[in-house]
């Protein structure tokens, strides 16, 4: 499987204060940025805490990053991370990133089920302890998928109505079970592959809990960081983005914390034209005062 390449990892680094001693990646993936924070560090004396929900991926992980030292990995969600740190009686963090959204592998994996292009069952799960997209699907309410589509999707109200309608009164065809026969069925109805893979994002952020995750990270995460201590968050879309922008407003409203950046930082041209998947990427990072 081809490694994640990490994306604004050379902005990111760059913000990381001088003092810091304790490094977390929220969300390590393959820990193609963890590895780049310590090739490029010049403290060499560093903790790292690597992070990461899904235990398939955390497991190449430490494949993937064993020559290092100083490496504490932990399997759970980001949002969890005040407890983990509890357990291990470290009092608070000096830099935390969180980079969302999903990892190249879940998409080039079929039978992760998260691809519109490869046939597979509609799973979607980062973590084994979720329900699948499939079995969403059969659970959730019409109105509810209706307005998951609205507000994850950015759909309009009368298209997400009708998509909802017609997964949902269709949830009994075998189809809905596999990535390529849920495809098969919303073509009837003349859905394309880009309106699909919103569809599929969609259902994904849902099992996931992915937007939750996020709310709960921040409403804890005066409790994790050190003084003078940031936290950087990258999003790929627009209802991720607006999501992180408003929550750390509200957190520099209470005037414990400040924004680095006002602006996203987006990557260079170069970073996009060597890495397609960067090309959405967006960048906010905020600081404990």
């Amino acid at each position: 499987m081809k490694r994640h390449i990490p994306i604004l990892a050379k902005e990111i680094n760059e913000q990381i204060p001088d003092h810091a001693q304790i490094i977390v990646d929220g969300t390590l993936g393959h820990g193609g940025h963890t590895d780049y924070f310590i090739t490029h560090a010049t403290q060499k004396n560093r903790t790292y805490i690597g992070v990461d929900v899904d235990p398939q991926i955390l497991e190449q992980a430490k494949n993937y990053l064993s020559e290092h030292q100083n490496i504490h990995f932990i399997n759970n969600s980001y949002a969890q991370l005040s407890e983990e740190l509890a357990k291990r009686a470290i009092p608070s963090v000096d830099y935390i990133l969180l980079d969302l959204g999903i990892n190249r592998e879940h998409v080039l994996n079929a039978d992760r089920g998260f691809s519109i292009r490869k046939d597979g069952p509609l799973d979607m799960r980062f973590a084994p302890d979720k329900q699948t997209a499939y079995e969403l699907i059969q659970t959730c309410t019409e109105q509810d998928l209706t307005d998951r589509l609205i507000r994850y999707g950015d759909f309009k109200p009368h298209v997400a109505k009708g998509y909802a309608q017609y997964i949902k009164k269709n949830k009994a065809d075998p189809r809905v079970r596999t990535t390529l026969g849920l495809r098969e069925l919303m073509r009837e109805i003349r859905v394309n592959d880009r309106q699909l893979a919103v569809i599929f994002q969609v259902l994904r952020i849902v099992v996931n809990k992915e937007l939750e995750q996020v709310e709960i990270f921040c409403q804890k995460l005066a409790n994790i960081l050190a003084t003078w201590g940031r936290c950087a968050i990258i999003t790929f879309h627009s209802v991720e983005d607006r999501l992180v922008k408003y929550l750390f407003k509200d957190l520099a409203a209470t005037e414990q914390f400040q924004l680095v950046n006002k602006k996203v930082i987006k990557p260079h041209y170069t970073e996009v034209q060597r890495n397609k998947a960067s090309r959405s990427a967006k960048l906010r990072i905020i600081e404990k005062l």
